[in-house]
């Protein structure tokens, strides 16, 4: 799918947010990991 101009960037945008959501729940899922398996 191609996008113009306004679109692209907007979608990019939408693109880029979920995945430094992604991003942050995989490490915070991480450390509770590495905290539990500490205690």
């Amino acid at each position: 799918m191609r996008y113009r101009g306004k679109n692209r960037k907007i979608s990019k945008n939408c693109h880029d947010n979920v995945y430094n959501i992604a991003t942050k729940q995989h490490s915070a899922l991480q450390i509770n990991r590495l905290l539990a398996s500490a205690m």
